[in-house]
Order: structure tokens, then C-alpha cells, then sequence
């Protein structure tokens, strides 16, 4: 029955040894990789958890340890053992743990870039697709409406001013049949004191039709001006046509040129994340670099949790270490039960 306790407190210790120094170097390692996101982290450290089990179900820990106490005449309750044994389970898990965390960071990174620079190449190739789509249709649709605008208000513009000029001969007309009259009347007036009734009766004639066509002309003046509001009035619908077309036209050419400022600013966009792709020297770098703080940091790690773990779990399940060395020793001579001897295996 003790020795049922003795296996089910192994496992639990390589399951809680391996569960924390998964937890840390799966920090470490994704941390020194460069790349550190929460999801990468997590499936870093699922990935180093299974690992880390492999390796201290399939690696005999305390027999490794045994041998090198054995070889240079240690007990386990030496300094020099105790600072020793942690090392040689760091580099046993360590490195494979390190390079799995880096590559697995890096390899992670390279396809979260690959795939952003896809995402960016969709969206610059919609940008451009607009952008042609205006320059071809939009653009020259609106130049043409402009252009039309303007020869349509040069046109109008040209009419008021035909009418202006017809209006000013007119009005020249008028001021000499004004003039001319007054001279009849002059002349009627001195007929009459005269008393030259011949005289009287055709200055008279010509005073009434010098009169009629004041009159007449003066009403030419009038229709002209009416005209020449009307066409004022047209022109200057027309200008403000002109003037809205052009805010039109110019509105397409910044839409087409803010645009090419995305596309431009999403080539850049692309340009840094392939530069910052991880290429084999980045990857050496970092592997050299998470290697190094990994193996420092499992080291410690290991120096200071195995013994806590040990005393909890020989105390949750009621055996203490003198208890475990005869069941080890006993299950390294039994060859016969080959399955129960994977259980010495651990730390």
C-alpha cells in the first residue's frame, strides 16, 4: 500500500515540477523571442507543459542524479549535491524547452506577420481599385461637366454683354432724338411767336414725331435692361454651376489623392513587417539570448521549488524521503515488472 503512495507521489511531482518550470521558461522564452503576445505565451507554455512531462517520464532524473552522487562519492544532503543535481535536470530540460519556446514564438510571429501582410495587400489593392476607378470615371466625368459649365457660362456671359452694347447704341439713339427734339421745340417756339403758320404746322409735325420716337426707343432701353438682368441673372447661375462643379472636380483629386497616400502608407506598412520578419540569424540571437536567461532561470527555479514541492507532496500524501530510496531501489531490481519501473523515473 506504501508503495502506491510512493508512485502516485512521483507522478504528482513531475506533473507540479514540470507545470512550474513550464510556466516560467515558456515566459522566458517567448519574452527573449521578441514576439510576446498573451496567445502565444499560452500555447508556449501548453506546448513546454507536455514537453517537460515527456522528458521527465521518459528520462530517469533521479537515477542521472544517483549515478553522479555515486561517481564523486556525494550524499543527497551535500551542499555540493544539492547545487549540483538541479543543474544537471536544467540541462536535460532546459535546452529543449528553450528551443521549442523560441521557435515556436518566432515561427508564431512570422505567420502572424505573413498573415497581416495579406490583410494589408487586400485592403491596398481595394485602395487602388478605387483610386483607378475614380481617375477613369469619376474624375473625367466631372472635368467634362465642369467643362461644360464653362462654355455654357462664357456663352451667357457673352450675351449680356451683346445686349449691354446693343443697349448703349440705344441709349446713344435715344439721347440724340432727345436732343434733336428739343431743338424742334426751340424752333416751334420761335415759328409761333413769328406768327409763320406754315412753319408752325411742321416743326409741329416733327416735334410729335421726334416725341414718338423718344418714346419708342426709350421702351427699346427698358426691354434691353430687363434683358440684360435676365441674362445677368442667367450668368451668374452659371458661375455658381462653375464654381460648385470645381469644388466637385477638386473634391475628386484630393479623394484620389488621399488615396495614394494610403496605398503609399500601406506599401510602407508592408515593407516593415517583411523587414521585420525573423530570419535564421535573428532566431540564433534570440535562441543564444533565451538559452542563456532560461538556463540561469530553471537553474534557481529548480534549486528552490523542487524542495517545497517534495515536502507538499510527501506531506499531502503521508511518506517521507526515507521511504522513497528502498521503493526505488527495490523497483531498480525488479526487471520482471517493467511498467512499474518507468515510475522510478522523476526527480
Amino acid at each position: 500500500m506504501k508503495m502506491n503512495y510512493v508512485k502516485k507521489s512521483l507522478r504528482v511531482l513531475n506533473v507540479l515540477i514540470s507545470l512550474s518550470l513550464s510556466f516560467i521558461l515558456s515566459l522566458v522564452g517567448t519574452a527573449t523571442s521578441g514576439h510576446f503576445t498573451v496567445k502565444g505565451w499560452l500555447l508556449s507554455f501548453a506546448v513546454s507543459f507536455v514537453l517537460s512531462l515527456l522528458i521527465v517520464f521518459k528520462v530517469n532524473m533521479k537515477m542521472l542524479e544517483e549515478n553522479y552522487m555515486k561517481k564523486h562519492g556525494l550524499k543527497r544532503d551535500d551542499l555540493k549535491a544539492k547545487l549540483i543535481t538541479p543543474l544537471l535536470s536544467d540541462l536535460v530540460m532546459t535546452p529543449i524547452l528553450t528551443v521549442a519556446m523560441v521557435a515556436l514564438a518566432m515561427g508564431m510571429s512570422n505567420v502572424g506577420m505573413s498573415k497581416g501582410i495579406k490583410n494589408i495587400e487586400k485592403d491596398r489593392a481595394a485602395l487602388q481599385a478605387e483610386i483607378d476607378t475614380a481617375e477613369k470615371e469619376a474624375l473625367p466625368a466631372a472635368e467634362a461637366e465642369l467643362a461644360a459649365a464653362v462654355a455654357e457660362h462664357e456663352a451667357a456671359q457673352k450675351e449680356v454683354e451683346d445686349a449691354k452694347a446693343e443697349l448703349a447704341a440705344l441709349q446713344t439713339e435715344v439721347d440724340a432724338t432727345k436732343a434733336e427734339l428739343v431743338t424742334a421745340q426751340e424752333e416751334l417756339e420761335a415759328a409761333k411767336q413769328n406768327g409763320i403758320q406754315p412753319q408752325i404746322e411742321g416743326l409741329s409735325s416733327k416735334v410729335a414725331g421726334l416725341q414718338a420716337q423718344v418714346e419708342g426707343k426709350s421702351g427699346g432701353v427698358e426691354g434691353l435692361n430687363s434683358k440684360v438682368a435676365g441674362l445677368t441673372e442667367k450668368a451668374n447661375g452659371l458661375n455658381s454651376k462653375v464654381e460648385g462643379l470645381t469644388s466637385k472636380v477638386n473634391g475628386v483629386k484630393a479623394e484620389i489623392a488621399g488615396k495614394s497616400g494610403g496605398v503609399d502608407e500601406q506599401t510602407k506598412k508592408i515593407e516593415d513587417l517583411e523587414k521585420g520578419k525573423p530570419t535564421f540569424k535573428i532566431f540564433l540571437l534570440a535562441l543564444l539570448k533565451g538559452m542563456i536567461i532560461s538556463l540561469v532561470v530553471a537553474y534557481f527555479a529548480i534549486l528552490l521549488i523542487k524542495p517545497a514541492l517534495q515536502k507538499m507532496v510527501f506531506r499531502k500524501l503521508q511518506i517521507n524521503g526515507n521511504e522513497i530510496n528502498p521503493y526505488i531501489e527495490k523497483k531498480k531490481s525488479d526487471d520482471a515488472d517493467k511498467k512499474d519501473s518507468n515510475l522510478t523515473n522523476g526527480w
